[in-house]
């Protein structure tokens, strides 16, 4: 990061306690400069963040993964002394579970993708090639696409914004088993989009930083302990260094001097002066923060063209164990993802919490959390028989409406970036220009980008 100009004493505020809010504030408390994190509830993460748990007591969340490519998260949750609470896998292994169509009779048809000892990108040649789940020929057709897209890539990063993954898929010949079977499940749990709604920029980003990088790139890594465990070390960071981390104290408005500069925010109960900001929100409560002449403006206005898209969160808590897999990626479902939740709150009972996760999940906005329920559970039975006998404890139906912005050809144009015309004012979140998708990284990136902007901004 730049050496700050000259300090006034007064606090730098971020605004919004989600990841990009709460890199923001690490970074810039990292650089000695005094700072205020306002979150509005009273726990911390955003949509990342964690609730009650209504069987086991203490607090759960609907599962977030990462991988090994994600360098900017893993550093924050190292610097935070996290590390300890998170799940990091040596190399990438995915069990799948599979649906066999009804006619040839229900069974589980066990299969894992896992990185092998071959230097990359090779690594992950010999699973792909004994990949049960696709015959011989389409086995060699996909590895021919991956190795196509290694030497594409730098292409599609210059002309694949405007363009949709799905366009490549239908170039390369890839069949439609080959798409349910790999393309389409890695792309909509990545970018919560099918490959034919998807810029093959970002598509080819996650193969080939992934699929395609180091030997650990795709290695998973996930929470042992609730999210909300991991965001307080990340506050105790902050805190440590010398900032503040105020929570039920959601900011009104922030005032824009004569200058043209941001002097001061305002919440519910007091107006603090302030010596720059960072906007760690989403696009409609960042418009409803800044003074009516500006709302209009750039870059302000542009995040509210951009489309949303959801994801559904199924939580179902059994009596006992129902599978000894951590997860499993699931084709052929309605279910993407089976996550087995970590215990909480010191329980040592016998149930098991299971979080199925639907990425895209247009299809089930209208439906009502019963019904939601009971056709997920149906399906589940089918790749966990031991469902339809083991008494279910309780239930919970989560789901995000606006969990991601849609990554559309041409959505680019409406990412912002952090810069905007006020010099102590810039913007974070992953819905911002990162370069990155919506997830847990790029809101991460976007953070430490803004507290670099704002740290050279003059005071």
């Amino acid at each position: 990061m730049a050496a700050a100009v000259p300090d006034t004493g007064l606090p730098r505020a971020v605004i919004g306690g989600g990841a990009a809010g709460l890199a923001a504030a690490e970074a810039l408390a990292g650089e000695g400069q005094p700072v205020i994190l306002f979150e509005r509830r009273s726990r911390l993460g955003g949509r990342a963040g964690s609730f009650s748990d209504p069987v086991r007591g203490g607090l759960t969340d609907n599962q977030h993964i990462w991988m090994g490519c994600c360098t900017a998260l893993r550093g924050l949750l190292e610097r935070s002394g996290a590390l300890g609470m998170v799940h990091e896998q040596e190399r990438v292994r995915v069990p799948f579970a599979t649906r066999v169509p009804p006619e040839t009779g229900t069974r589980v048809r066990p299969a894992v993708l896992e990185a092998g000892f071959l230097p990359p990108p090779f690594h992950l040649l010999p699973t792909l090639l004994r990949f049960p789940l696709l015959t011989v020929g389409e086995r060699f057709s996909l590895v021919r696409a991956l190795m196509r897209l290694r030497h594409e890539g730098a292409f599609w990063q210059r002309t694949g914004a405007e363009r949709s993954f799905g366009e490549w898929l239908d170039l390369t010949g890839q069949s439609a088993a080959i798409r349910e079977t790999f393309w389409t499940p890695v792309v909509t749990s990545a970018l919560n989009a099918r490959p034919e709604d998807v810029r093959a920029d970002l598509a080819a980003m996650v193969f080939t930083r992934a699929f395609l990088g180091g030997r650990r790139a795709a290695a998973l890594g996930f929470s042992a302990v609730p999210l909300a465990d991991l965001w307080e070390r990340v506050a105790g960071r902050i805190t440590s260094l010398g900032g503040r981390v105020s929570r039920r104290e959601p900011v009104r408005a922030i005032e824009i001097g004569s200058d043209g500069r941001v002097t001061a925010v305002v919440t519910g109960t007091e107006r603090i002066a302030v010596s720059g900001a960072v906007l760690a929100v989403p696009p409609g409560p960042l418009q409803a923060l800044l003074p009516p002449e500006w709302r209009e403006r750039e870059p302000f206005a542009r995040g509210r063209n951009l489309a949303w898209a959801p994801i559904l969160n199924c939580h179902l808590w059994y009596a006992e164990p129902v599978t000894d897999e951590p997860f499993l990626a699931v084709t052929g479902s309605h279910v993407h993802w089976i996550f087995v939740r970590p215990p909480t709150g010191g329980w040592s009972g016998r149930d098991q919490h299971l979080n199925l996760v639907t990425s895209a999940s247009q299809a089930w906005l209208d439906r009502s959390p019963e019904e939601t329920c009971t056709a997920l559970r149906n399906e589940l039975a089918d790749f966990l028989p031991a469902t339809r006998t083991t008494p279910l404890l309780a239930w919970k139906v989560v789901h995000m409406r606006r969990a991601t912005f849609a990554p559309r050809p041409g959505s680019e144009r409406h990412r912002p970036r952090a810069e905007t015309p006020i010099s102590n004012l810039v913007l974070a979140g992953a819905w911002t220009a990162t370069g990155w998708p919506s997830t847990l990284e790029g809101a991460v990136r976007s953070g430490e980008l803004a507290a670099r902007l704002l740290a050279v901004s003059p005071d």
